[in-house]
């Protein structure tokens, strides 16, 4: 019997949804991957959405809640086992999906002035963080066991109690990654083309980027705020820190800095080189 997805979707879960403001958007099979229901809110991070593989049914995947991989299992084509499958899906957001969303929409969202004022007191900041920490000269790959050191000294912390010290480790690791000669800040016009008022209030993006191919880049305030907001320890931290270097810098650049050279980064360079003959 066929599924009707739509129908029961909004039986179990848009229901709840609404009280709570989020809107529904209903995806149509495009290519492998088919975002069924998409759920959002106004807010930073407040989306969630059921996602199914179209060439492997009998899975539902509930995107939106990182580092969680959420899997429900249903009987393909069997209505009822559908049906269960997304009243499971409602189990867990009443008890802890909305619960997670109702936190990130509380937490401080990176905004114009945060950027500014990184950008405009980048070296000072960065030289209160040596101070502060007595370092004197660190190469990068030794620079990120204090940068997540400091994320843990923030946890669980006001943001307006640590956003000082936070600028800093920001604009310290900035400040390191500069030091890269074939790296550079780029700011880039938020919402170019809007309102003129709009592009006042987001202001420019803070990003670092390859100056020989721009796509290739990162956001450290953003990227900062997760760690501070996260429960990831001192080794995590360092991991994802290494894993972004490994997308920023070539092989020997990362040798030169003695930032260990992640395998995937190998094995592209090396589909590189063939690809080249």
């Amino acid at each position: 019997m066929k599924i009707r997805r739509k129908e029961i979707i909004k039986e179990i879960i848009c229901e709840e949804a609404s009280k709570r403001e989020f809107q529904v958007e209903w995806g149509t099979k495009s290519g492998r991957i088919w975002d069924v229901a998409t759920f959002r809110r106004n807010g930073v991070g407040q989306k969630f959405v059921l996602v199914e593989i179209v060439d492997k049914p009998g899975m539902i995947r509930l995107d939106g809640f990182y580092p969680k991989n959420l899997l429900f299992k249903y009987e393909s084509e069997e209505v009822e086992s559908y049906r269960a499958a997304i009243s499971e899906v409602e189990v867990f957001l009443e008890n802890e999906g909305y619960r997670a969303l109702d936190e990130v929409r509380r937490q401080h969202a990176i905004e114009k002035e945060d950027r500014d004022y990184v950008f405009e007191n980048m070296k000072e900041l960065s030289s209160q963080f040596c101070d502060d920490n007595g370092i004197n000269d660190v190469d990068i790959n030794q620079a990120l066991g204090y940068i997540a050191e400091a994320f843990l000294g923030m946890r669980g912390k006001e943001w307006e109690d640590i956003k000082q010290d936070f600028y800093k480790v920001v604009a310290f690791y900035m400040h390191n990654l500069l030091k890269v000669p074939s790296l550079e800040v780029y700011r880039k016009q938020i919402a170019e083309g809007m309102d003129e008022e709009i592009q006042k209030v987001k202001g420019k993006s803070l990003d670092i980027r390859r100056i020989d191919n721009k796509y290739i880049n990162t956001a450290p305030l953003n990227g900062a705020l997760g760690k501070y907001y996260s429960d990831r320890s001192v080794k995590e931290i360092i991991s994802d820190y290494v894993y972004e270097l490994n997308r920023l810098l070539t092989i020997e650049e990362l040798q030169k800095n003695n930032i260990k050279v992640e395998q995937w980064k190998r094995d592209e360079a090396l589909n590189d080189m063939a690809n080249h003959f």
